[in-house]
């Protein structure tokens, strides 16, 4: 028998305390994007940044081994050199990296490949998506 936290996701966003990465933060909210944990993850500039998160308040954390582990999905709205840096630290870490944003919300592949979110308000598991990718 699913429980009903069985369908949802636990999402980190690499460069959050950007423009670009509270968009992706808002748009993940505003769409329904089924996440039970959206982890906030920047530079040593940004640490400790309060941030609203799914209506409670959450502190902009750095971005390592510890704060990537049990990601299912690393989006990241950092700058191309501190992407590369981070990237394989997600995948590492079992989560589903390398979705990179750029500055007019397309997104670019940076090792699995990349997809942009569905425009529809629901959301089904990964491995539906997987194609895209």
């Amino acid at each position: 028998m699913k429980t009903e936290t069985q369908n949802l996701f636990r999402v980190a966003i690499v460069g959050a305390a950007s423009l670009k990465g509270k968009e992706l933060k808002d748009v993940l909210e505003d769409r329904n994007f089924p996440a039970m944990e959206i982890k906030l993850l920047d530079d040593d500039e940004s640490l400790g940044q309060l941030e609203r998160v799914q209506d409670e308040v959450a502190l902009v954390q750095p971005v390592g081994r510890d704060e990537l582990a049990q990601m299912d999905f690393t989006f990241f709205a950092s700058e191309e050199e501190f992407t590369r840096k981070k990237w394989k630290l997600a995948r590492e870490a079992g989560s589903y990296a390398g979705i990179q944003l750029d500055c007019y919300g397309s997104s670019r592949g940076r090792g699995a490949g990349a997809s942009a979110a569905p425009r529809k308000k629901s959301w089904s598991h990964p491995q539906q998506y997987r194609h895209n990718f």
